[in-house]
């Protein structure tokens, strides 16, 4: 599990590896992005999907994203 949050609590993300094959890693997750005055009200989500591509040296040499926002309730 990677959970991110940057310091102002902007955002928040999570994603996890799904499958890996050799070089080559697909992971999903989500990112939420907040706004007001104490960060509390959500002003989207987006959920995710990333396709990489990592060379001989582990690191990745292609990157491949997929998103589409939630609809709001």
């Amino acid at each position: 599990m990677a959970l991110r949050s940057d310091s102002d609590l902007t955002f928040d993300a999570e994603y996890h590896p799904n499958a890996v094959e050799g070089s080559r890693v697909v992971a999903t997750g989500w990112s939420g992005y907040y706004t007001g005055p104490d960060r509390t009200e959500v002003a989207d989500v987006y959920d995710n999907c990333f396709v990489m591509e990592f060379d001989d040296d582990e690191r990745c040499s292609q990157f491949t994203e997929w998103f589409r926002r939630r609809p709001r309730s």
